[in-house]
């Protein structure tokens, strides 16, 4: 078995020998240098980081809340909308909320599969405002619901997509009152 440690040296062991216990400490420690390059160039991390600063490089938008260490998202805050409006969810996050001042067509972008996106839709004071997504956006028996046009209710949509720009959705809850 041969293999060239991470200072350059050929090290081998005839086939059915055993090797000396330095020989096979030395490789482990080289193994372990690598691993430790390895994560510091792809990750920014190595092996004396914690697992909350692991988590936090490879997933970039989860933070930890301190207690526990339950991982939170946070909440995107869109703000008022009305007319055409894309929801990029690589900009956003996955949990979004957003207040209808006209009549909104949404476009969807940067879905991960294997992602769950929350939109918490309230309606202005005036109420009477639509919401529909493009057809990249599927419900249960292709047909869209009715959001709820109450004035300042907030209807709950959750979208799971199946590829970047297409996700199935369903209407998770409808005239909350947050109020």
């Amino acid at each position: 078995m041969a293999y060239t440690n991470n200072d350059g040296v050929d090290e081998a062991i005839p086939d059915g020998a055993s090797a000396p216990a330095a020989s096979i400490d030395t490789y482990i420690q080289d193994v372990k240098k690598a691993l430790n390059e390895r994560m510091l160039n792809l990750f920014g991390v190595d092996f004396a980081s914690s697992t909350e600063q692991l988590i936090a490089k490879l997933s970039g938008a989860v933070t930890f809340n301190g207690t526990g260490k339950q991982a939170t998202q946070p909440v995107s805050a869109i703000g008022n909308i009305s007319g055409a409006t894309a929801l990029d969810f690589d900009v956003r996050g996955n949990y979004l909320t957003a207040t209808l001042t006209g009549n909104v067509t949404a476009t969807v972008s940067n879905m991960r599969v294997g992602t769950t996106y929350v939109l918490m839709l309230a309606q202005d004071g005036t109420g009477g405002r639509t919401f529909a997504f493009d057809s990249n956006v599927r419900w249960p028996g292709g047909t869209a619901p009715t959001f709820d046009t109450t004035s300042s209710s907030v209807t709950m949509v959750t979208i799971t997509p199946y590829s970047s720009t297409r996700g199935l959705a369903s209407v998770s809850g409808t005239d909350y009152n947050v109020s």
